[in-house]
């Protein structure tokens, strides 16, 4: 995933034997690492390119958001998780499966307010873990995952498909 924040792209950088959190200007200049430890993925960025989020390998396979001036790290999960962020930056959404999973469609998406930013809200320290976020105050849920913040909590969306079809090929005529 690439992200794009107050004029700089935000990616998973793939090395020899590992892959790094990094960014660079929308020029092409300034390349560097945000983390020197192995990731899986990069996630996604504070409306104002001071926090970005990465999988994998950190502090044994959670989800954190980064800071990007002091590399301070804060779990946001204890596993994989995609998370987002509202326009305003103060709202941060989580939901607990990753894209592309099979269990997307039973996941749930957190709308945690941070009216202060990341790096000054109290995260449970293991991260949400389902048990752990009804400690946050102000969390509200929507039943659907990997969704398209709107302009406030009460705005988004989210793709939807079902099939149906007629798995014998038998004509219905």
């Amino acid at each position: 995933m690439v992200s794009l924040a107050a004029g700089q792209l935000f990616f998973r950088q793939l090395g020899g034997k590992a892959d790094y959190l990094a960014r660079v200007q929308e020029d092409g200049s300034g390349l560097n690492h945000i983390l020197e430890t192995q990731i899986v993925e990069a996630g996604g960025v504070s409306p104002d390119g001071e926090w970005a989020t990465a999988g994998g390998n950190l502090s044994q396979y959670g989800t954190s958001a980064v800071s990007v001036r002091d590399r301070v790290q804060r779990r946001i999960c204890a596993g994989p998780c995609v998370v987002q962020w509202s326009a305003d930056g103060k709202f941060v959404y989580v939901s607990a499966a990753s894209r592309g999973s099979a269990a997307v469609s039973a996941a749930r998406t957190y709308i945690v307010p941070i009216p202060h930013g990341v790096g000054l809200f109290d995260w449970p320290e293991s991260g949400m873990d389902g048990a752990g976020d009804k400690q946050l105050a102000g969390i509200r849920s929507i039943p659907q995952a990997d969704i398209a913040p709107g302009p406030d909590p009460q705005t988004y969306a989210f793709a939807s498909a079902v099939f149906q079809g007629n798995l014998f090929r038998i004509p219905l005529h």
